[in-house]
């Protein structure tokens, strides 16, 4: 029975090594570089972005297709059921010239009565009529054409500052949920050694029991500090696992995949004791301004679209024509024709529709220069308390290095202490929790410098 159970115990362990050897090979690392480049891949508004800029060029081949000459056909064949009549009588009118010269020479004596009366009615249309003609035209001058070939590609480039800008927001947002998983990471390993601590200083004190150096209440302790850390293990575990599960929603990738953020929240000194230049910087770079300015160019150039109302439109045209005519379908008479000309028009008045509407684009411009001078400044603002809080935490930081390397001092010499019987179980749990409380405190600074200085940079139009 011994053997048989030492089997099922040994066939146990091996599936558990083929499990995990099975999920570690299908976990995939991310580094915060692919992160970045999978989330804006993945990323639906961008797409969407995308494909406006794509329908933006689309356009600018579009009007720049309306100073290109236009070549049309047309064709109709028509069959008279009941011919249109004119009130013409041949021999009315042959007696009428005949006479009028007899009288007007003299020859006969003038006579009224001999002109006749009334009309006589006949049709010029035969019954089958067929006519085909070619049409080219070409504008030569058009303002609104010329003018919407330029707002095509203003609209073009405001495309893509979206996309920047969008792009850019996007970039900032999975570094504050890669570095959100990164800090709950560092904080579990900050407990895991915590942890440890408990657990050898648990061995120390057991050890320590059995020669009768210490009391059954200082094992007692021990043990209970050990069973304290656990839940709060627990409790990151699930945190590591919900801030992953954010990533992965950001990089829009199923929650289904098993990835493991690879990486640390790194420390490193911005400079910025020149203010008055990071300011600028923002002002000149912050991509949502860049977009709102590029937005202005496209309402600038309507206002030109809607003054082009007042100039005129010339043309070229030339046209070539085949007629054919007959009673029968046997016997066609055919006549070409063809002609080329200039065509002049011109708006001479529309109620004041044109000077209303070029108003209306000036006041869209007026209003989109007052929402750029406002977000400069809401910027600068941002700008400003987004440096100094990052100068503070440059400070805290170093303070924070230097208070954790004396908390391990004193937990180093804790531990020293209480082996040698000077010390306590109480030194040791207190100097356990100031190292565990340095060291998050520092951790947490450099987290809220990491994403500080993301948001800085999204800010000055970085990524």
């Amino acid at each position: 029975m011994t053997k048989i159970k030492t089997n099922k115990i040994l066939l146990t362990v091996i599936i558990l090594l083929i499990i995990n050897s099975q999920s570690a090979v299908a976990q995939k690392n991310i580094t915060l570089e692919q992160a970045i480049k999978i989330g804006i891949e993945n990323n639906s508004d961008l797409k969407q972005v995308k494909l406006d800029i794509d329908k933006a060029e689309a356009q600018v081949k579009e009007v720049f297709g309306n100073a290109l000459p236009t070549l049309d056909f047309s064709a109709n064949f028509a069959h008279a059921i009941k011919k249109q009549v004119m009130p013409i009588d041949f021999e009315a009118m042959l007696m009428t010239a005949v006479y009028g010269v007899l009288f007007q020479e003299n020859i006969l004596e003038y006579d009224p009565s001999k002109f006749p009366k009334g009309n006589n009615f006949a049709s010029l249309q035969l019954d089958n009529t067929v006519q085909a003609q070619l049409q080219l035209t070409q504008i030569l001058f058009n303002s609104a054409v010329f003018t919407g070939i330029g707002i095509s590609r203003e609209y073009v480039k405001v495309s893509q500052a979206q996309y920047e800008a969008k792009k850019s927001d996007v970039t900032m947002n999975i570094k504050n949920a890669f570095y959100a998983v990164l800090y709950t990471k560092e904080m579990l390993e900050i407990v895991n050694v915590s942890f440890e601590n408990a657990r050898a200083n648990l061995a120390n004190v057991t050890a320590l029991s059995r020669e009768g150096m210490v009391s059954e209440f200082t094992l007692l302790d021990a043990q209970v500090r050990v069973e304290n850390i656990k839940p709060m293990i627990k409790q990151l575990e699930n945190a590591v696992a919900s801030a992953t599960d954010g990533l992965k929603i950001l990089m829009n990738i199923p929650q289904t995949e098993n990835i493991n953020v690879v990486g640390n929240i790194t420390y490193s000194e911005e400079n910025l004791q020149d203010i008055d230049r990071i300011i600028n910087q923002a002002r000149n770079n912050n991509l949502n301004i860049l977009t709102l300015e590029q937005a202005i160019k496209l309402t600038q150039a309507s206002v030109a679209v809607s003054e082009s109302d007042y100039y005129p439109t010339i043309a070229a045209f030339a046209n070539y024509g085949y007629n054919a005519m007959s009673n029968s379908f046997s016997n066609w008479n055919t006549f070409p024709t063809s002609m080329v000309g200039l065509s002049f028009t011109m708006n001479l008045f529309r109620g004041f529709q044109t000077k209303y509407k070029t108003q209306q684009s000036k006041i869209e411009v007026i209003k989109a220069e007052e929402q750029i001078a406002f977000l400069k400044d809401a910027i600068a603002m941002q700008v400003r308390t987004n440096v100094n809080e990052l100068l503070r935490i440059q400070e805290d930081i170093e303070a924070q290095r230097r208070n954790v390397s004396v908390a391990e001092r004193a937990y180093y010499l804790s531990t020293v202490r209480f082996r040698e019987g000077m010390g306590s179980q109480l030194e040791i749990l207190n100097s356990d929790v100031a190292l565990r409380q340095a060291k998050t405190n520092l951790l947490e600074s450099e987290y809220n410098y990491v994403i500080s200085r993301a948001k800085l940079h999204n800010l000055l139009g970085q990524r």
